[in-house]
Protein backbone atom coordinates (compact mmCIF):
# COMPACT_ATOMS: atom_id res chain seq x y z
CA UNK A 1 0.00 0.00 0.00
CA UNK A 2 1.45 3.21 -0.69
CA UNK A 3 1.00 5.52 1.74
CA UNK A 4 0.66 9.66 1.41
CA UNK A 5 3.88 10.52 2.99
CA UNK A 6 5.03 8.51 0.18
CA UNK A 7 3.31 10.33 -2.38
CA UNK A 8 4.07 13.30 -1.01
CA UNK A 9 7.76 13.26 -0.42
CA UNK A 10 10.47 13.87 -3.02
CA UNK A 11 11.62 12.01 -5.41
CA UNK A 12 14.66 9.45 -4.76
CA UNK A 13 17.45 10.33 -7.44
CA UNK A 14 16.43 6.46 -8.90
CA UNK A 15 12.55 7.66 -9.60
CA UNK A 16 14.07 10.91 -10.85
CA UNK A 17 16.77 9.12 -13.54
CA UNK A 18 14.14 6.39 -14.14
CA UNK A 19 11.22 8.76 -15.56
CA UNK A 20 14.18 11.05 -17.37
CA UNK A 21 14.54 7.93 -19.46
CA UNK A 22 11.35 6.68 -20.16
CA UNK A 23 11.01 10.36 -21.37
CA UNK A 24 14.44 10.18 -23.53
CA UNK A 25 12.64 6.51 -24.45
CA UNK A 26 9.61 8.14 -25.21
CA UNK A 27 11.05 11.38 -27.26
CA UNK A 28 13.02 8.61 -29.15
CA UNK A 29 10.02 6.30 -30.13
CA UNK A 30 8.15 9.71 -31.49
CA UNK A 31 11.56 10.68 -33.29
CA UNK A 32 11.34 6.88 -35.06
CA UNK A 33 7.66 7.01 -35.93
CA UNK A 34 7.64 10.59 -37.13
CA UNK A 35 10.56 9.07 -39.97
CA UNK A 36 8.56 6.48 -40.82
CA UNK A 37 5.75 8.45 -41.59
CA UNK A 38 7.39 11.02 -43.48
CA UNK A 39 9.66 7.93 -45.66
CA UNK A 40 5.94 6.29 -46.64
CA UNK A 41 4.51 7.49 -49.57
CA UNK A 42 2.20 10.19 -48.38
CA UNK A 43 -0.94 9.14 -50.44
CA UNK A 44 -0.98 5.60 -48.59
CA UNK A 45 -3.64 5.75 -45.90
CA UNK A 46 -2.43 6.22 -42.13
CA UNK A 47 -0.65 3.36 -40.58
CA UNK A 48 -0.65 1.88 -37.27
CA UNK A 49 2.91 1.93 -35.66
CA UNK A 50 4.12 0.42 -32.82
CA UNK A 51 7.06 -1.29 -31.28
CA UNK A 52 9.20 1.07 -32.51
CA UNK A 53 12.56 1.31 -30.95
CA UNK A 54 16.48 1.31 -31.74
CA UNK A 55 16.75 -2.15 -31.22
CA UNK A 56 13.41 -3.55 -32.94
CA UNK A 57 15.43 -6.32 -34.70
CA UNK A 58 18.89 -7.39 -33.54
CA UNK A 59 19.63 -4.27 -32.32
CA UNK A 60 18.58 -2.47 -35.53
CA UNK A 61 15.72 0.24 -35.45
CA UNK A 62 12.30 -0.20 -36.67
CA UNK A 63 8.75 -1.31 -36.09
CA UNK A 64 5.69 -3.05 -36.66
CA UNK A 65 3.89 -1.15 -39.39
CA UNK A 66 0.17 -1.98 -40.35
CA UNK A 67 -3.10 -0.98 -42.40
CA UNK A 68 -6.48 -1.77 -41.49
CA UNK A 69 -9.20 -1.74 -44.03
CA UNK A 70 -13.00 -1.07 -43.11
CA UNK A 71 -15.94 -1.58 -45.71
CA UNK A 72 -15.64 2.11 -46.54
CA UNK A 73 -12.11 1.50 -48.24
CA UNK A 74 -11.52 0.55 -51.46
CA UNK A 75 -7.93 -0.18 -51.29
CA UNK A 76 -5.96 -3.22 -51.76
CA UNK A 77 -2.84 -4.58 -49.82
CA UNK A 78 -1.53 -5.39 -53.18
CA UNK A 79 -1.44 -1.60 -53.74
CA UNK A 80 0.11 -0.97 -50.75
CA UNK A 81 2.97 -2.97 -51.42
CA UNK A 82 3.37 -1.80 -54.84
CA UNK A 83 3.35 1.42 -53.58
CA UNK A 84 6.39 0.82 -50.93
CA UNK A 85 8.29 -1.30 -53.41
CA UNK A 86 8.09 2.32 -56.21
CA UNK A 87 9.86 4.17 -53.77
CA UNK A 88 12.58 2.29 -52.47
CA UNK A 89 11.84 0.27 -49.64
CA UNK A 90 13.60 -2.78 -50.09
CA UNK A 91 12.02 -6.36 -49.54
CA UNK A 92 13.96 -7.82 -46.72
CA UNK A 93 14.87 -12.15 -46.70
CA UNK A 94 12.89 -14.06 -43.93
CA UNK A 95 13.65 -16.66 -41.76
CA UNK A 96 11.61 -18.88 -39.57
CA UNK A 97 13.32 -19.13 -36.81
CA UNK A 98 12.93 -21.28 -32.83
CA UNK A 99 14.57 -19.56 -29.63
CA UNK A 100 15.36 -21.98 -26.90
CA UNK A 101 12.32 -23.99 -26.86
CA UNK A 102 9.40 -21.46 -27.87
CA UNK A 103 7.34 -21.05 -30.55
CA UNK A 104 8.62 -20.60 -34.00
CA UNK A 105 8.92 -17.22 -35.24
CA UNK A 106 9.75 -15.48 -38.62
CA UNK A 107 12.64 -12.92 -38.08
CA UNK A 108 13.86 -10.79 -40.89
CA UNK A 109 17.08 -11.69 -42.58
CA UNK A 110 19.30 -14.28 -44.26
CA UNK A 111 19.61 -17.49 -42.39
CA UNK A 112 23.85 -17.01 -41.90
CA UNK A 113 23.19 -13.17 -40.49
CA UNK A 114 21.05 -14.18 -37.48
CA UNK A 115 22.63 -14.36 -34.71
CA UNK A 116 22.85 -17.41 -32.35
CA UNK A 117 21.49 -15.57 -29.38
CA UNK A 118 19.01 -12.85 -29.10
CA UNK A 119 18.77 -10.25 -26.18
CA UNK A 120 14.84 -8.24 -26.06
CA UNK A 121 15.65 -6.50 -22.67
CA UNK A 122 16.83 -8.60 -20.32
CA UNK A 123 16.37 -11.67 -21.40
CA UNK A 124 18.40 -14.05 -23.31
CA UNK A 125 17.18 -16.50 -25.81
CA UNK A 126 19.68 -19.07 -27.55
CA UNK A 127 18.96 -19.75 -31.36
CA UNK A 128 17.94 -23.55 -31.67
CA UNK A 129 16.70 -24.27 -35.55
CA UNK A 130 16.35 -21.55 -38.42
CA UNK A 131 14.96 -22.19 -42.00
CA UNK A 132 14.83 -19.70 -45.10
CA UNK A 133 11.18 -18.96 -45.84
CA UNK A 134 9.49 -16.62 -48.94
CA UNK A 135 9.22 -13.16 -47.36
CA UNK A 136 5.17 -13.06 -47.50
CA UNK A 137 3.46 -15.00 -45.20
CA UNK A 138 -0.24 -15.02 -44.05
CA UNK A 139 -1.53 -15.19 -40.34
CA UNK A 140 -4.75 -15.77 -39.29
CA UNK A 141 -6.73 -15.06 -35.71
CA UNK A 142 -10.45 -15.82 -35.28
CA UNK A 143 -11.09 -12.61 -33.93
CA UNK A 144 -9.11 -10.55 -36.10
CA UNK A 145 -8.85 -12.84 -39.24
CA UNK A 146 -6.73 -13.50 -42.01
CA UNK A 147 -3.45 -10.41 -42.20
CA UNK A 148 -0.23 -10.36 -44.65
CA UNK A 149 3.35 -9.88 -43.31
CA UNK A 150 6.42 -9.00 -44.78
CA UNK A 151 9.92 -7.13 -44.04
CA UNK A 152 11.04 -3.63 -45.93
CA UNK A 153 13.99 -1.50 -45.29
CA UNK A 154 12.74 1.71 -45.43
CA UNK A 155 14.98 4.57 -47.52
CA UNK A 156 16.45 5.12 -44.42
CA UNK A 157 17.54 2.53 -43.09
CA UNK A 158 14.83 1.17 -40.72
CA UNK A 159 13.59 -2.30 -40.47
CA UNK A 160 9.98 -2.39 -40.64
CA UNK A 161 7.27 -5.37 -39.98
CA UNK A 162 4.39 -4.70 -42.30
CA UNK A 163 1.26 -5.94 -42.04
CA UNK A 164 -1.70 -5.59 -44.24
CA UNK A 165 -5.54 -7.19 -44.64
CA UNK A 166 -5.31 -10.27 -45.88
CA UNK A 167 -7.91 -12.92 -47.84
CA UNK A 168 -10.94 -14.19 -46.28
CA UNK A 169 -9.90 -17.40 -48.01
CA UNK A 170 -7.50 -17.55 -45.07
CA UNK A 171 -8.61 -18.77 -41.82
CA UNK A 172 -8.31 -21.04 -38.47
CA UNK A 173 -10.98 -23.23 -37.43
CA UNK A 174 -11.56 -25.82 -35.09
CA UNK A 175 -14.10 -27.99 -33.30
CA UNK A 176 -16.09 -26.39 -30.08
CA UNK A 177 -16.60 -28.46 -27.14
CA UNK A 178 -19.31 -27.12 -25.11
CA UNK A 179 -19.64 -27.77 -21.21
CA UNK A 180 -21.70 -26.64 -18.26
CA UNK A 181 -22.68 -22.94 -20.05
CA UNK A 182 -19.73 -22.46 -21.61
CA UNK A 183 -17.04 -23.68 -24.36
CA UNK A 184 -13.24 -24.07 -25.03
CA UNK A 185 -11.38 -25.13 -28.49
CA UNK A 186 -10.62 -28.76 -28.72
CA UNK A 187 -6.59 -28.14 -29.63
CA UNK A 188 -6.16 -31.87 -31.45
CA UNK A 189 -8.61 -30.42 -34.36
CA UNK A 190 -7.02 -26.96 -35.12
CA UNK A 191 -6.24 -26.21 -38.25
CA UNK A 192 -6.14 -23.15 -40.58
CA UNK A 193 -7.60 -23.23 -44.07
CA UNK A 194 -5.86 -21.66 -47.30
CA UNK A 195 -6.31 -22.42 -50.68
CA UNK A 196 -5.12 -25.55 -51.86
CA UNK A 197 -3.16 -24.06 -54.96
CA UNK A 198 -0.58 -22.73 -52.40
CA UNK A 199 0.47 -26.16 -52.16
CA UNK A 200 2.59 -25.43 -55.33
CA UNK A 201 2.93 -21.84 -56.29
CA UNK A 202 3.89 -20.74 -60.01
CA UNK A 203 5.58 -17.83 -60.94
CA UNK A 204 4.76 -15.94 -64.77
CA UNK A 205 6.59 -18.30 -66.62
CA UNK A 206 4.90 -21.54 -65.11
CA UNK A 207 8.03 -22.46 -62.40
CA UNK A 208 7.06 -23.84 -58.78
CA UNK A 209 9.01 -21.76 -56.85
CA UNK A 210 7.74 -22.34 -53.56
CA UNK A 211 5.95 -24.87 -51.12
CA UNK A 212 3.61 -25.04 -48.28
CA UNK A 213 6.20 -25.15 -45.70
CA UNK A 214 6.14 -28.16 -42.66
CA UNK A 215 5.15 -25.37 -39.85
CA UNK A 216 2.15 -24.14 -41.59
CA UNK A 217 -0.88 -24.88 -39.15
CA UNK A 218 -2.63 -23.28 -36.28
CA UNK A 219 -2.80 -23.59 -32.50
CA UNK A 220 -5.13 -22.76 -29.74
CA UNK A 221 -3.12 -20.46 -27.67
CA UNK A 222 -6.27 -20.75 -24.63
CA UNK A 223 -9.30 -22.28 -24.34
CA UNK A 224 -11.12 -19.80 -26.36
CA UNK A 225 -8.03 -18.66 -28.57
CA UNK A 226 -7.03 -19.67 -31.52
CA UNK A 227 -4.86 -18.28 -34.36
CA UNK A 228 -2.52 -19.91 -37.14
CA UNK A 229 0.25 -19.09 -40.20
CA UNK A 230 0.14 -19.85 -43.62
CA UNK A 231 4.29 -20.21 -44.97
CA UNK A 232 5.95 -20.90 -47.84
CA UNK A 233 9.28 -22.89 -48.22
CA UNK A 234 11.51 -21.20 -51.33
CA UNK A 235 12.67 -23.47 -54.15
CA UNK A 236 15.04 -20.49 -55.53
CA UNK A 237 18.09 -18.83 -54.25
CA UNK A 238 17.34 -15.45 -51.83
CA UNK A 239 18.75 -13.43 -54.51
CA UNK A 240 15.57 -14.85 -57.13
CA UNK A 241 13.29 -14.79 -54.48
CA UNK A 242 10.38 -12.71 -55.91
CA UNK A 243 9.50 -9.40 -54.10
CA UNK A 244 6.34 -9.35 -51.74
CA UNK A 245 4.42 -7.71 -54.31
CA UNK A 246 5.03 -10.37 -56.87
CA UNK A 247 4.71 -13.07 -54.85
CA UNK A 248 1.47 -11.72 -53.76
CA UNK A 249 0.56 -11.55 -57.55
CA UNK A 250 1.70 -15.55 -57.85
CA UNK A 251 -0.56 -16.11 -54.62
CA UNK A 252 -3.65 -15.32 -57.19
CA UNK A 253 -4.99 -13.46 -54.00
CA UNK A 254 -8.72 -11.29 -54.59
Amino acid sequence: MKTIAQTISPETEEEIAAKAARQRRAEREAEIERSILFSLPHYLPMPTISNESDTAFFDQPGAWVSWRRDNRDDWTSLWVLEALEENDFKPVPACLVRWDNYRRTVEPGRMEAIPEVKHPGRNQYKLTDSAQVMPLWLEANRFTGSEIHTFYRSPEGMLLKIGLPGPSSVRVQARRIESLGDWRYDKRTAQIVYPQEWHSVENADGTVIANINENTGAVCFTEQGLDGRVLFTPLVEVDEQPTPAEFYRFLNIS
